[in-house]
């Protein structure tokens, strides 16, 4: 998922930016994106997804977007995927 990572943090407003994989019965999985905008920044989920179907093939882009203030860290300050599915 390095990659949908980078097509995310390449737009201007995307200060932190997480993708994770959500277990569905219809199709495996579904790519789930979180993001992390600047303060200052009014951007859309579609705008962001927009950005990066026009960097990514298709089936890398997310389905869904959700914006949290900041995304949950581990104990030493990386990104907890883990906790992520708890945000909707």
């Amino acid at each position: 998922m390095e990659n949908i990572d980078k097509a995310l943090y390449s737009h201007g407003a995307v200060r932190e930016a997480a993708v994770i994989a959500v277990p569905d019965d219809e199709v495996t999985n579904r790519l789930v994106a979180y993001v992390a905008t600047d303060e200052n920044s009014v951007v859309s989920a579609e705008e962001i997804l927009g950005h990066c179907r026009e960097r990514i093939p298709k089936y890398m882009v997310p389905e869904m977007l959700f914006f949290l203030e900041e995304l949950p860290k581990t104990s030493t300050g990386k990104i907890d995927k883990g906790r992520l599915g708890d945000f909707k």
